[in-house]
């Protein structure tokens, strides 16, 4: 009988031969899989937990719009999962995160726009300018070369 065969007849003798060999190979694929995935689901996880953290906070400190939640749940969560998704910074913070969420309530067709706005504002850079500014008391000159500088 060559080497092979001697194989096959072994691996088949054992535990269900290579059917027990190919379940173990799956099963070692999919906890492979399941730790390559494992930080995924963790930020998954906490950017969940974060957002439902941030909703709770916002509520707590504008009691007019528990009202408004009250009123309209669903058109409520869609606005403020839109806010979290497109802003996360400004629904970070219960008061900016309030007010555009008053906003988008109190005019629910043009709330699509409010979120480009708070969008667009949340990408601004304002370090620039803050440094600019504090140039501009230390020395005037060095300011105008910074300034000249970063504009290109």
């Amino acid at each position: 009988m060559n080497p092979i065969d001697e194989y096959l007849m072994a691996k088949t003798a054992d535990e269900g031969g290579w059917k027990a060999g190919l379940r173990n190979a799956a099963i070692t694929t999919g906890a492979g899989l399941a730790v390559a995935g494992a930080p995924v689901a963790a930020k998954a996880i906490y950017n969940a937990v974060a957002k439902r953290s941030r909703f709770n906070n916002m509520l707590a400190n504008n009691e007019d719009l528990q009202a408004m939640h009250a009123t309209n749940p669903a058109q409520f969560q869609l606005m403020f999962n839109s806010l979290h998704n497109m802003a996360p910074e400004y629904a970070a913070d219960p008061l900016v995160a309030g007010a555009h969420m008053r906003k988008m309530m109190s005019n629910p067709a043009g709330a699509g726009l409010t979120l480009t706005e708070a969008r667009s504002g949340a990408m601004k850079q304002p370090e620039q300018d803050s440094v600019t500014k504090a140039l501009q008391g230390m020395a005037p000159n060095v300011a105008k070369d910074f300034a000249a500088g970063v504009r290109g």
